[in-house]
């Protein structure tokens, strides 16, 4: 996917980090997004021992995302908001959902 857009080249750059807690079985990563006065703050876990696919797939999911938030907001079809003013996506471990989540 090429898109020109300085919102793409921003989604790219989200550092991804080995989550501290346990995740879900089915579950490869998860991102979150708190609204800050300049835009977003976001952070985007892993689950530690994922395999080069399953990381390559949640990288490519917290760029989608990561783009429709900047773009669109938080939509509630692609992000969950946890009551705090958070949201929150959850991606799937690929070898289950077959990048599924990539249409959303």
């Amino acid at each position: 996917m090429t898109i020109d857009d300085e919102r793409w080249a921003l989604a790219g750059s989200i550092q991804l980090t080995p989550a501290a807690e346990a995740l879900a079985p089915e579950l490869a990563g998860v991102i979150t997004a708190s609204p800050h006065p300049t835009g977003w703050f976001i952070s985007a876990r892993y689950r530690s021992g994922l395999s080069a696919t399953d990381l390559r797939d949640f990288a490519e999911f917290v760029r989608v995302r990561t783009y429709l938030l900047l773009a669109n907001g938080p939509v509630a079809t692609t992000w969950e908001e946890d009551g705090s003013g958070t949201f929150h996506a959850s991606c799937g471990r690929s070898a289950g959902l077959s990048n599924e989540w990539l249409a959303a």
